[in-house]
């Protein structure tokens, strides 16, 4: 009896311990930050010269699952729609978000305003490359798996 109580106990441990980001369902929408309230005239400022919009598509890596399928749609317009398939995980495990877009032609950074970090990537050789929460490039054995390619 208590080999199993204790199992039971260590099983509810493990299972609060699942990282991945919850869906949202019917929560009030969150306040704007600073990065998202920009003005049209300043979005359309900051948004005109992204001269690659389109599809990028890719499996980004993933710390307790298979994989990240990963599909984001830039427009012209300055919006974007972010979808992302947890590989391996039970469902809920496809998280949908969109929103405006800010752009920095200086360093190529694409910046989706409204969510979490990592939110930056980088334009590269018409690629997307996710960057790490704090802006910068990954480096590593795995840098090179951090790249969405337009399809």
């Amino acid at each position: 009896m208590l080999r199993s109580t204790l199992f039971l106990l260590i099983l509810c441990v493990l299972s609060a311990c699942d990282n991945r980001p919850q869906p949202k369902i019917d929560q009030p929408e969150k306040p704007q930050t600073q990065e998202s309230e920009l003005s049209e005239n300043e979005r359309e400022e900051h948004t005109m010269s992204f001269e690659s919009p389109g599809v990028y598509r890719g499996v980004l890596p993933c710390a307790n699952c298979k994989g990240i399928r990963t599909k984001i749609k830039i427009t012209k317009e300055g919006q974007y729609f972010r979808a992302r398939k947890y590989l391996g995980k039970p469902s809920p495990n496809l998280f949908e978000e969109k929103g405006h877009f800010s752009w920095d032609p200086e360093t190529q950074k694409l910046t989706l305003d409204g969510v979490e970090k990592p939110n930056q990537y980088l334009l590269e050789d018409g690629n997307l490359i996710q960057l790490d929460i704090k802006g910068n490039r990954i480096t590593g054995d795995m840098a090179e798996r951090y790249v969405l390619s337009m399809k």
